[in-house]
């Protein structure tokens, strides 16, 4: 399946990689591959993931405190973000309502 990332979960994954990259270079491109592997693992397998809000789904990130919020719609897989899985969730709510 394709997938689409929204321009907020693109700023996610930025913010959170320079955040990242500020604490040890290697742990924002670390954080990078486990994204990407995070899409691979979506791709090959959308509706294996728990519903958490409405039909929003959540993958979470390989070693790191982070998922990914996305939904599955017309054969297209829509990433609306990536966020800190216990500190964001109500920028997620605020985007799913939008």
């Amino acid at each position: 399946m394709r997938i689409l990332v929204s321009k907020e979960a693109e700023d996610d994954i930025q913010n959170s990689i320079d955040w990242y990259k500020e604490q040890k270079l290697e742990l924002g491109n670390n954080f990078f591959l486990n994204i990407i592997e995070a899409f691979k693992i979506i791709a090959e397998g959308p509706y294996l993931f728990p519903k958490v809000y409405k039909q929003t789904r959540k993958k979470l990130i390989k070693s790191f405190p982070y998922a990914v919020y996305y939904l599955v719609e017309n054969k297209e897989i829509k990433v609306i973000a990536i966020l800190h899985f216990k500190r964001n969730i109500d920028k997620l709510y605020k985007r799913l309502e939008n």
